[in-house]
């Protein structure tokens, strides 16, 4: 679920929302957008969670995110959550393996 979307069917629960630097940004922060490759994924995810540093609510969103997995798809507190997954991946982490992949398959830019 985007992250856009699940924050209106949420909206009134989480009241620390309205401070998220995200706000009203998506798909920036979505794990996928329609036509995108890996790589400009990867890219994007990083651009979007390096964002996360400087926002006051990283804490807040990385907590509900944690406890919220079965929901939640994209950047949140500053990692990334992929569908279907169970823990959190390191935007670096993502962005490397991203690459390393595309390489192999002949996808660089």
């Amino acid at each position: 679920m985007a992250p856009t979307l699940m924050f209106k069917q949420l909206a009134g629960e989480t009241d620390w929302i309205d401070a998220a630097r995200c706000r009203g940004q998506s798909p920036k922060y979505d794990y996928a957008i329609d036509g995108e490759s890996a790589y400009d994924a990867a890219d994007r995810l990083m651009f979007a969670a390096r964002r996360c540093i400087a926002c006051p609510v990283m804490a807040e969103c990385r907590e509900f995110a944690d406890s919220n997995r079965s929901l939640v798809s994209g950047v949140f507190g500053g990692m990334i959550y992929k569908p279907g997954m169970g823990r959190p991946v390191d935007p670096i982490q993502h962005r490397k393996t991203a690459r390393i992949n595309a390489s192999r398959k002949g996808q660089t830019k």
